[in-house]
């Protein structure tokens, strides 16, 4: 399979259907594995966060998310095969749980929100075993109480949608408590689509891979967050020219 370095952050080449039978197999071994979704966004984050950086330079398998690591990575002259959105991967693997009876469960978003997931997720896929839900706003009280709780279920997949870095780095940071977890991953703000609180971009927009700017559209806010991966064009682009010297 191998993999892609990108600035020091290693990205898998992996086809979509690889990654699904890879996935298949990570549950079925029923111990704990961590898988991460970048893109030029949180890949900024990690060149400036050691300990999210470590986080995913430990992960089983890093999945290009974004259309800015497929760039990125030709750039580099080392192209990776093929964009897989973490929100699209999240809905295969419903779509495999809900004939494989998979045992799930959803942590994250605003209260409501994942219970809201849940309720329209089960209308789509109605023999899916979400087997828990909880908001991403916990305390530390709460938070052992969901950690015990996790623990007691022992689901086949634990989505987590904290927000990138945090979600990544809370998994990793339980890895020992979740070892009997087949599959762990940050799905972002996935939660708030599923539960209809926000809206994903058309499907062109999806097909083009600008999703990113749709977001910024719809929320002016983001622009902050999208002006830091220029940082991450410059280092690319560094890199790219000292393979000319």
């Amino acid at each position: 399979m191998g993999r892609v370095d990108i600035l020091g952050i290693p990205v898998d080449k992996i086809t979509e259907k690889e990654l699904l039978e890879k996935i298949i197999n990570f549950i079925n071994e029923k111990r704990f594995h961590l898988i991460v979704t970048i893109n030029s966004e949180n890949a900024t984050k990690a060149l400036e966060n050691k300990i999210f950086l470590d986080v995913i330079k430990n992960a089983d398998l890093v999945i290009p998310d974004g259309i800015g690591i497929i760039f990125a990575s030709k750039i580099l002259g080392d192209k990776l095969p093929e964009r897989i959105p973490g929100i699209d991967l999240s809905y295969k693997l419903l779509e495999i749980s809900n004939e494989k009876g998979h045992k799930i469960t959803l942590i994250g978003g605003k209260e409501g929100v994942a219970e809201g997931a849940k309720e329209n997720l089960k209308k789509i896929f109605p023999n899916l075993n979400i087997v828990m839900t909880y908001n991403g706003y916990f305390n530390e009280d709460e938070e052992k109480k969901i950690v015990e709780e996790i623990q007691k279920i022992e689901p086949d997949i634990l989505l987590v949608g904290m927000g990138s870095e945090k979600q990544e780095i809370w998994i990793w940071n339980n890895r020992e408590k979740f070892k009997n977890i087949g599959v762990c991953i940050g799905v972002g703000g996935t939660l708030d689509i599923w539960a209809g609180k926000k809206k994903r971009a058309p499907k062109l927009v999806q097909k083009l891979g600008l999703e990113w700017l749709y977001r910024v559209i719809i929320e002016p806010k983001r622009i902050f967050r999208v002006l830091k991966i220029f940082n991450f064009l410059n280092k690319l682009f560094i890199e790219r020219w000292k393979k000319f010297f």
